[in-house]
């Protein structure tokens, strides 16, 4: 049995959730943190490639996966921060490094700059980037505010032709159907179709999504010492690789930029590239 199939190894309680927690392999910690409108299993490929030489942590986020929310949680950008950081405090490690992609990496900076001293390694995944806000990116935002937005999302999810649009998940794969079938469709696409519940938990984050948050990450990448590998995928309409190198150069440590095939999701896509680079990574940053 698989992790993702599994039980959670421990739930975690917050002021406002509950959160499913897993753990997998032996080494040096390293926790994963996933974007919108993922869960943790968006993590599979790559854990099944790294847990032979790190101890993974994995959780799914307010208002995802199997995580218990009301409607009074929040699940915004800072607060997803917030979550992370207490969920690393309850598993009570001193010393790991962050995996993330997507909106995961806005979380996973912002908890590296608070205890930077505890971070020893960080792989960003294609993410926001300061100053940059992709024009798909507010569109989106824009109709998952919108009343009858329920509807209309499931239009767009629920036809291959709508979903393949450069805001949708044309934006994030080099083969556009490779979100009509399989276990990414089964597991993050069929669930928002068919479930008012998933799809009130991943609306929690478009309803609070504060841009000015955003303008946070520069202060807070020089503020991080530990090494960071920008793993990205060269062909992302939603965050440019030419972004990337530039942001690069805002972080207090040493950064690799390392470009690869595909565009937002390459861990998703591209994963047995996307892992086996991230592992190398890691195992240099941690010297194992």
């Amino acid at each position: 049995m698989t992790w993702w199939t599994r039980e959670p190894d421990q739930w975690i309680e917050l002021a406002d959730c509950t959160l499913p927690y897993w753990r997998e392999g032996t080494g040096p910690d390293v926790v994963f943190v996933h974007g919108w409108p993922l869960d943790s299993r968006t993590w599979r490929d790559t854990v099944a490639v790294l847990k032979d030489r790190f101890t993974c942590h994995l959780i799914d986020l307010p208002g995802t996966g199997q995580s218990k929310f009301t409607k009074a949680t929040r699940a915004g950008l800072r607060e997803n921060a917030d979550a992370l950081g207490q969920v690393i405090d309850q598993l009570g490690l001193d010393s790991y490094a962050l995996v993330a992609h997507d909106s995961g990496g806005v979380f996973t900076r912002l908890q590296a700059a608070r205890e930077p001293d505890k971070v020893w390694g960080m792989v960003l995944g294609n993410t926001e980037i300061p100053g940059h806000t992709p024009w798909m990116l507010t569109l989106l935002v824009a109709a998952m505010r919108l009343p009858g937005r329920k509807a209309s999302m499931r239009l767009m999810l629920g036809s291959k032709l709508l979903r393949r649009l450069p805001f949708a998940f044309g934006g994030a794969f080099d083969d556009v159907g490779y979100a009509d079938a399989g276990a990414f469709y089964e597991a993050f696409i069929q669930p928002l179709l068919e479930s008012d519940q998933a799809f009130a938990g991943q609306q929690l984050l478009a309803a609070g999504l504060d841009p000015r948050v955003l303008a946070e990450l520069k202060p807070a990448h020089a503020a991080i010492k530990a090494p960071v590998q920008l793993l990205w995928g060269k062909d992302d309409p939603w965050f440019p690789l030419d972004h990337a190198r530039s942001m690069a150069e805002q972080f207090g440590g040493e950064v690799e930029v390392t470009p690869m095939a595909g565009k937002l999701f390459v861990h998703e896509e591209h994963s047995q590239a996307w892992a086996t680079a991230a592992g190398e990574f890691l195992a240099r940053a941690a010297g194992v």
